[in-house]
Formats: C-alpha cells, structure tokens, sequence
C-alpha cells in the first residue's frame, strides 16, 4: 500500500515539480537579486503568517480525519470551516494595520491575501491526502503550480515585477481549490463542535509555536542577511535555498505524503506492531532516497546551476547548496520521521524544546557567522540549527512515544550505496553541459540501484524476483 501511494504521488509531483523548475529558471532570469531578494522576503513573511495562523488546523485535519465515520468528519469539517474564516478576519486586519504603518519595499496587504489564499490551498491538498485520494490533490497542485509560472512570467512582461508574481500564485491557489470544493458542501453551522475545537486547538497550538520557532530557524537568516548585508544578497542566498529546498523537500514530501496516513490509519485500525512495521517501511524509504537525492544533487551542482539560473545567481548557488542541502536532509529526517513520535503520541508540546533549541541556535549563529563568511554564513547557521533540533527531536521523542530502532544496517547499505554512486560520478567528464547532466544522473542512478539490489536493501531482491514471476505467468 505505502509504494502504491509513493509512487501516486510521485506522479501527481511530477508535472508540478517541471513547472516549478521552469519558474525559478525564468525568475532568475527576470528579476534582479534586489527584485527576487523582496519577492523571497514577500514569500517568507506569507509562509509564517500561513504556518502561525493556519498551520495547526491542517495538521489536525490530517491528524483526526480517519478517526471518525461520517458524522465525525462532517463535524469535524464544519467547526474547521468556520475556523478558517474567523481567523482569517483577525489575520487580514493584522496585515492591514502593518500596510497602514509599516513604510517598506514588501507590500503587506498583498502578502495578507498571499497568507489567507496560500493557508487555503494547503488545507484543502491536507484533506485530499487525508482522505486518501491522490487525484484531486494531483490535479489541484497541477493547476496551482502551472497558472503560477505562466501568470507570473506575463505579469513581469506586462511590467507588473514583483506584485505580478506575488498576485499570480494569489490568483492560481484559489482557482486550484475548486477542485476540493465537494468536501466543503457538508457545511453546516449545527455541526460546528467546541469539544472538537479544543482538541484541535490542543493538539494544534503547540504545533503553532513549533512552526514559529520553525520559522526562525528557515527565515532568520534572510533577516539577519538584509539587516547586515543587503537585499540583493538576500536574493542570491533566497535563490540557493528554494532551487535546493524544492527538489529535496517536495520529492522528499512524496514519501511523507504517502507515509503518514497510512501509518495512522495501522496504528488505529490494526495496532502497535502493523503500525511499528509501517513506521520502518517509511524510515527504509524515506532514507534510500533523500540521501542520495543530496550527494546527488551536490555532485551536479555545477550543471544544475548553468542550465537552470540565471546567469547573476550561479557563481553564489554552486557555493551556497551544497551546505543548504546538508541542512534540508536533516530537516527532513527529522520532519518525515522523527516528528512522527511526537504527533502519534499527541504530545505536540514537548516538541517544542527541540524546535525552541534549533531556534536559538540559529538566532545566535546567523549574526555570527554572516558577520564573518558573508552570506555563506547563513548555510552554515541553517546546517547547525538543524543538527542541534535532530539531536533534541530524537532525544525527546523516544521519552513520548516507542519508535522502532533505528536500523542501522540499512543506513549502512543506503550509504555504501551512495559513496559508490559520488565516486563514479565524479571521475565522470563529458564536455557538453546537458550531456554530462543526463550521463551523471543516469549512471549514477544505476550504480546507486544495482548496489541497493545487490545488498538486498529492505529485500528488494525477492521484491524482483517476484516481479519478474508474476511477469513470466
């Protein structure tokens, strides 16, 4: 079940993923380092407005969704509903006040409609995935992702800069959400539950905190870059980061997309030792593909940089991603696994000290460091705060809740894998750029699969096997 819906989802990432690619390839192109710096910092402040505000009801819907029968869900859909739109008011007039105060190159009433659209279009991919449906998720992300490329590569041509690009992904989040719009017709104002309300707000609100302190630990190093350096920098460091966050997280995210329903679904239905075995299922996944997704992806750097950027953002990006993806691949073991204890156990708050140390780390290091490597010191904060909040996450999550041991002999096997793959990689050498991307990717793919197999990586041998039975019948 876990590899039908890896591989669903991947497929719904897929077209979604190329149209991504092409916009950060055409924006870097379009925009300035100065102009792409305010875009980021737009980005950033939407993304904490939708992650403080917004955030825990997402996480709750996917927390509780399978929970119920019908009723509960109808319930449990009309009071998030109507939570939705009263914190909405409160956030709107938030941002209306700071563009009525605030004199700043970031427009914030344009941000405030990017917060409420945004919170919207994720609360309805979190039900889709909740409800175990992958199409409407894969079509809503596709046309999400599409209208806000195509958009903002016209609105910049029209001469609309930045705010065209902003108003773009605006305009595709809502017109995205039309798909989903059937599970919201069960809306009634009777259903709305104040017992469900304050367990979602139990469960959520110490989630809440733990995104804010998130966000110190992702955003702060754009702050401190802007406040010691200057926007333009903020540009070719935003760059790095979303080139590098985009594939690690998002391909990453298609493991954790099909995991963790499924992983709720056996501990509720089927006990303690179905879920364990869900929960390693994941863990052998989730680590046989971001780790070389990583090494991979440093050992190409310099290929990926001169196809994909623009020309005013290589030299940085080729120094910045490979400290930047170090960082996203323990951020990600720690989200997509590690995290898991702390919400099966719905003990939210203790999560909190690993967030709250990773934070402090990073708003100790950044100004340190920038200070002292420039804009390269950013990555190197972002590479210790997450180690500090990986440590603190599994420390504390053994305390709340039984993960299964760590298994160390396929971490072993996933890692001689991947040492094999660099080393082949990089003794390669083929004059043309697009050649010795394709050539890399291709044979150290193969190298990195071959090895898996000839290890029995998770038992993928009697996997083929099988296959290849069934194939012959």
């Amino acid at each position: 079940m876990l590899l039908k819906h890896t591989v669903m989802y991947a497929i719904t990432k897929l077209l979604p993923a190329i149209a991504t690619l092409i916009g950060i390839s055409l924006f870097t192109r379009l925009l300035s380092p100065n102009e792409y710096g305010i875009y980021s910092l737009s980005l950033l402040i939407a993304s904490a407005g939708s992650a403080i505000f917004f955030q825990w009801l997402s996480l709750a819907l996917g927390r509780y969704y399978q929970e119920g029968g019908r009723k509960q869900k109808d319930k449990l859909l009309s009071t998030i509903l109507i939570s939705f739109l009263l914190i909405s008011f409160f956030v709107f007039t938030v941002f209306f006040i700071a563009y009525l105060l605030l004199d700043n190159e970031v427009d914030f009433l344009l941000v405030a409609v990017l917060v409420l659209t945004g919170a919207w279009f994720e609360l309805n991919q979190r039900l889709s995935n909740a409800d175990l449906r992958p199409r409407p998720y894969a079509i809503s992300l596709t046309i999400k992702s599409t209208l806000a490329v195509v958009g903002g590569y016209y609105f910049i041509l029209f001469g609309f800069s930045v705010d065209g690009v902003l108003i773009a992904l605006c305009v595709s989040y809502l017109l995205a959400t039309f798909v989903q719009f059937r599970y919201w017709k069960v809306f009634k104002l009777y259903l709305v539950d104040k017992k469900i309300f304050v367990q979602m707000l139990d469960y959520g609100l110490p989630l809440t905190l733990t995104f804010l302190m998130l966000f110190i630990i992702n955003g702060s190093g754009k702050f401190f870059i802007n406040y010691i350096l200057d926007k333009s920098d903020v540009g070719m460091f935003s760059v790095a980061y979303d080139f590098t966050q985009y594939i690690i997280v998002t391909l990453c995210g298609v493991l954790h997309l099909a995991a963790f329903p499924l992983i709720i679904k056996a501990y509720s239905e089927k006990g303690e030792v179905e879920g364990k075995k869900q929960l390693l299922l994941s863990f052998g996944l989730l680590i046989s593909v971001s780790v070389p997704l990583v090494f991979g992806l440093i050992s190409t750097i310099n290929e990926l940089a001169t196809i994909f950027l623009g020309v005013e953002f290589r030299e940085s990006s080729i120094q910045l991603i490979p400290p930047i993806a170090i960082a996203l691949l323990l951020m990600v073991l720690k989200s997509y696994y590690f995290d898991y204890a702390f919400q099966l156990a719905q003990n939210t708050k203790l999560q909190l000290v690993g967030v709250a140390g990773g934070a402090i780390t990073s708003f100790i290091a950044n100004p340190i460091l920038i200070s002292l490597n420039g804009v390269e010191g950013a990555t190197y904060a972002m590479l210790i705060s997450f180690f500090v909040y990986l440590v603190i996450c599994i420390y504390l999550g053994k305390r709340v809740f039984d993960m299964p041991t760590i298994p160390w002999v396929n971490i072993l096997k996933v890692s001689l894998s991947c040492a094999l793959m660099i080393l082949v990689i990089e003794h390669l050498t083929v004059s043309d750029l697009y050649l010795s991307l394709l050539a890399k990717i291709t044979l150290g793919s193969c190298i990195y699969f071959l090895t898996m197999l000839l290890l029995n990586y998770m038992g993928t041998k009697e996997l083929l096997l099988n296959f290849l039975k069934v194939r012959k019948v």
